[in-house]
């Protein structure tokens, strides 16, 4: 029996767990041929142990674990995959095949476009000039940096008079503070803040803050905040699409090994 593992990373924000819970249940309703478990990799429960665990009890002989986010940094490429072969070596009987990040999903794209749709229903549209900053949260890997900067380009062929810049919270540069800053220094009117994140949390938090400084401190310019987008129905469809994807690459199984 195949068990589908979705695995977040986890937050100490309650409205930030609740929203992945929402994500959960919404792939569930779209694949309901396949158990649908979830575990985090840190700072939640259940953890990713307990996770693979819950799959093999319920007899689980394959499990597909589909990391739930965004970039192939370091928490994808090394922490989970250190997790799951560990879980693997307690359960060499069930084969545990590893999924691929979201961020390449070419779906992805539309999705932050639809999350600015709902900041301003005309902003893709219309031809004044808007500066989009797109934040993640950062990190020391220069892939996962270089992902943010090539689908910041990718979006801005999508937006017409629309400049889009890449910023990170963390690790990272530009910070978003420099991001904003340069925009306004340039004598931008209109910024648009678009968080690369799934779920809110401290990160998204600290956004909100710091809008509400720049507001008072710049008020010629208008700022505006986008929601994080993993509870939208566009970004089920790329979990689901991904997990469709993982089961017919399983279909035609590489060598055997214990975590592919």
């Amino acid at each position: 029996m195949k068990h589908i593992l979705l695995i977040g990373h986890g937050s100490r924000d309650e409205e930030g767990i609740a929203q992945f819970h929402q994500m959960v249940k919404k792939v569930k309703e779209e694949l309901p041929y396949f158990p649908v478990s979830y575990c985090f990799l840190e700072l939640a429960e259940p953890d990713i142990q307990s996770g693979v665990e819950a799959c093999v009890k319920e007899g689980a002989e394959e499990i597909i674990a589909l990391p739930v986010i965004l970039s192939k940094a370091n928490h994808y490429k090394l922490d989970i995959p250190k997790e799951l072969e560990q879980a693997g070596k307690k359960y060499p009987e069930t084969r545990i095949h590893y999924g691929e990040h979201l961020g390449a999903h070419p779906l992805l794209v539309e999705v932050l476009l639809s999350s600015l749709r709902l900041v301003d229903q005309t902003l893709v549209e219309k031809n004044e000039e808007v500066d989009v900053i797109l934040v993640s949260q950062g990190g020391s890997d220069p892939e996962g940096q270089e992902d943010l900067h090539m689908l910041a380009e990718n979006l801005s062929t999508q937006i017409g008079n629309t400049r889009v810049h890449a910023s990170f919270m963390v690790t990272a540069d530009p910070h978003l503070t420099e991001g904003l800053d340069k925009v306004i220094e340039a004598g931008s009117r209109h910024v648009v803040i678009l968080p690369c994140f799934l779920f809110t949390g401290t990160m998204y938090k600290k956004i909100q803050e710091m809008m509400e400084g720049y507001r008072d401190k710049h008020t010629e310019t208008t700022f505006q905040l986008a929601d994080c987008f993993g509870i939208s129905d566009l970004f089920t469809e790329i979990v689901v699409d991904r997990v469709i994807r993982e089961l017919h690459y399983l279909e035609s199984p590489p060598a055997k090994v214990n975590v592919s």
